[in-house]
């Protein structure tokens, strides 16, 4: 019997059941002037959260240009969905009401998304995100015309 990617999609979605964690997901939105108007929703996922190792290692990760590389302080695996699918590396994601900047989406094959995480610091409200002690409106999709996404 050869394995589907259905098939292993079924097999990520019960794990995640076991440990399960809410996901938020929010994009940067611009205006013409490229200034910030606000944050729009992405979608709300279901993962498994958990830190990428339970001790401190200290290290520098330099690529080959010689700039410094985040490395990810969480990880959060969901199944690959319609809205994991979408999520960028400008996208941030609240997760028991912490913030956290995508650093880097890890779709794998069609079957799971293994989502790198850094701690940010956007506060949600009901319909507002705070940034920096600026208030901006959190906004449904699709979006006026005269504002972007990032």
């Amino acid at each position: 019997m050869a394995l589907s990617k259905e098939y292993l999609r079924e097999k990520v979605k019960q794990a995640i059941k076991q440990m399960p964690s809410a996901g938020y997901v929010v994009r940067e939105v611009l205006n013409n002037y490229n200034e910030k108007a606000g944050y729009c929703i992405v979608g709300e996922l279901e993962g498994v959260f958990y830190s990428k190792s339970t001790t401190k290692n200290l290290g520098i990760t330099i690529d080959n240009a010689g700039i410094n590389i985040e490395q990810a302080d969480k990880n959060y695996l969901v199944d690959f969905n319609d809205i994991s699918k979408n999520i960028r590396t400008t996208d941030f994601i609240f997760i028991d009401n912490k913030c956290y900047k995508i650093i880097d989406p890890g779709e794998n094959l069609e079957i799971y998304c293994l989502i790198q995480l850094n701690k940010h610091y956007l506060i949600k409200n009901q319909d507002t995100i705070i940034d920096n002690d600026e208030i901006y409106p959190l906004m449904e999709l699709p979006l006026d015309l005269d504002l972007k996404v990032v």
